[in-house]
């Protein structure tokens, strides 16, 4: 698989494919394998329709998400892993996260290639050749999208991947809006809303989804610079969506600021790192919440509502 990678001789064969069917079924095959090591596996989907149609390399995929799963059962003494499945229009995003042994950042641009491994002397007790994530890299791109992970070392990892959406065929009309049906806000009044986050993907899916609903008036913002010079020239928000992680003001200093502008503002953290310590220090600067990422619709919404207090 490498060489053929390496000289182009790779290709996809491509089927169509029940989404749901394919990645519960995967889910079922793989859970006996974390039970029997104690670890909590969990499968976290977007959607739930079994009808859902896409077109893809059923094979390649499936070897992916393996490779991926495997490294998360191989590194993981202890904890929790969670497989999902993010399907938004024109996008379909897969993660495995898990609370392992992690890998340092500066491993982090080396860890695809081949007979790499993260750090000898930490893996030296666990088998593997190094090839793993270099083909897992390999046929990711061979079906037309991206791999990346978040991880530090001794925090656990989340290895995301993107696939081309080739064809999308449901029973439902916008498949992606399913997930939101049972938390749909009934209120006369509007919310405002300002989103802080310096990903511009991140930025465009909260905005798309907060504007499905019309309570919700949205403002955001990809700097927390941006956000302090804001909020001291409008009129306060209802809640804010932080991103911790910015380049110029870090989310934890941006929420310290503007809690002492407006001391009854509601700051929500929105962080990939979803660990004890990162919700602890994000508690004590100041937010109200956090929500980890990646943010599913029914997840924020839900929380939304709660600090509104819709519906109590």
């Amino acid at each position: 698989d490498i060489s053929k990678i390496e000289t182009g001789q790779l290709e996809a064969f491509n089927q169509k494919l029940l989404l749901y069917d394919f990645i519960t079924k995967l889910y079922e095959f793989y859970k006996p394998n974390f039970n029997e090591k104690n670890i909590d596996f969990s499968l976290k989907l977007n959607f739930t329709d079994n009808a859902m149609e896409i077109i893809t390399d059923e094979g390649k995929l499936n070897q992916v998400i393996s490779n991926l799963l495997s490294n998360a059962l191989k590194f993981t003494s202890d904890g929790n892993v969670e497989l999902g499945c993010i399907l938004r229009p024109g996008n379909l995003t897969f993660y495995v996260k898990d609370s392992g042994i992690g890998i340092d950042k500066s491993f982090h641009n080396k860890i695809f290639d081949r007979f790499r491994q993260a750090e000898l002397e930490i893996t030296r007790q666990y088998e593997g050749n190094g090839l793993g994530l270099a083909i897992t890299k390999g046929f990711v791109e061979l079906l037309g999208g991206e791999i990346w992970l978040e991880s530090e070392l001794g925090e656990g990892a989340t290895f995301y991947f993107t696939i081309k959406l080739n064809v999308f065929k449901s029973k439902d009309t916008n498949p992606d809006e399913s997930d939101v049906d049972e938390v749909k806000v009934i209120d006369e009044k509007q919310y405002k809303i300002l989103v802080v986050d310096d990903d511009d993907e991140s930025c465009l899916y909260l905005r798309e989804l907060l504007a499905k609903f019309p309570e919700y008036e949205t403002v955001v913002l990809t700097s927390g610079l941006d956000a302090i010079e804001y909020v001291k020239q409008h009129s306060v928000f209802d809640i804010v969506l932080l991103d911790i992680k910015m380049p110029d003001v870090s989310g934890y200093e941006t929420a310290t600021k503007l809690k002492v502008l407006h001391p009854e503002l509601t700051l929500i953290a929105q962080t990939a790192y979803a660990f004890y310590n990162d919700k602890q220090k994000a508690l004590e600067v100041g937010f109200d919440d956090y929500i980890s990422k990646p943010i599913l619709p029914e997840d924020l919404i839900r929380m939304l509502n709660k600090h509104l207090q819709i519906g109590l």
